[in-house]
């Protein structure tokens, strides 16, 4: 399939040739983080930012996240064939209106299936009723809100609490390869993440632990359609609840310790502030008093 990228290119050099021209940086740094092109070693540790801010500097016009995907997901076709308009948008059905985790239809109608580039709000995940519904004591699944598909299965090859946190820091839910569910998914060559059926899903956003599938919660809130349900349990093995409950409380713990870390640092700002501002004051005073202080010259 990635072979299909080049042959497009030879097909049609008219576009090629007009898409060398407008490559360029994006970033003032460029340069100076590739050393005018000669070293090239930071567009691979971090290829998501730098082959695409910086594409020049890192020869990679012709580059897109989507290529870093595995071969199975990747589709190297035209776009239009894969976000064709459908029923609803791009989506092959409009989202049922009572959606898993509390998510809005109208969110997700808007997000998941008449947009290609925006995003629920940031954060926005952790305000829905996910993290009361997916406590951790099993492996959870994330159905297409349109279709109703399985499209993702977390976590796999870590921890609960290391996907919340990772999904924390970002923003947005986020996958890595093997959570995704590969026949239901397509990641398209500038990294937009859909389903096979249309649905925007998100974007592969890699980073230097590898592809990183940037999420909207509300396109994965669907209700899993005939023979999507959950499987037997040795195919999907639950996770051991007491370690589950044990991570997401040393999880909170960390993030406790850490707040009154800042919360007693900016106590000690505001005394080292009222001490300067006391000493400044008492220094006026002396001023008024006429005092004269000796002066060395060194």
């Amino acid at each position: 399939m990635h072979a299909l990228s080049l042959l497009l290119a030879v097909a049609f050099p008219s576009l090629h040739d007009k898409h060398k021209k407008s490559c360029s940086d994006q970033q003032d740094d460029c340069a100076k983080w590739t050393r005018n092109g000669d070293d090239r070693s930071e567009c691979d540790r971090n290829p998501g930012f730098m082959k695409t801010q910086c594409a020049k500097s890192c020869d990679s016009c012709d580059w897109g996240p989507g290529m870093l995907a595995p071969e199975g997901i990747f589709w190297a076709g035209g776009n239009e064939f894969m976000t064709q308009a459908r029923a609803e948008g791009t989506c092959s059905a409009r989202p049922a209106t009572a959606l898993r985790y509390g998510v809005g239809e109208g969110l997700a109608t808007q997000i998941c299936c008449h947009n290609r580039k925006g995003a629920e709000p940031l954060g926005s995940w952790e305000q829905t009723q996910f993290l009361t519904e997916e406590p951790g004591n099993r492996q959870m699944r994330f159905y297409d809100v349109a279709s109703g598909k399985l499209l993702f299965v977390a976590p796999r090859g870590r921890t609960y609490s290391e996907f919340i946190k990772e999904s924390t820091h970002h923003g947005w839910p986020s996958f890595r390869d093997e959570e995704v569910e590969e026949a239901n998914v397509r990641v398209l060559l500038d990294g937009e993440t859909i389903s096979v059926d249309g649905t925007h899903l998100g974007h592969n956003l890699p980073d230097a632990s590898g592809n990183r599938y940037c999420i909207n919660l509300a396109c994965v809130a669907g209700h899993p359609a005939p023979g999507q349900e959950e499987q037997e349990e040795d195919e999907v093995e639950p996770m051991e609840e007491e370690a589950a409950m044990e991570e997401a409380a040393a999880m909170v713990a960390a993030e406790e310790v850490e707040e009154s870390y800042e919360e007693q640092e900016e106590e000690e700002d505001a005394q080292d502030d009222d001490e300067e501002e006391k000493l400044d004051e008492e220094g006026d005073e002396d001023d008024e008093e006429g005092e004269v202080y000796p002066v060395t010259l060194h």
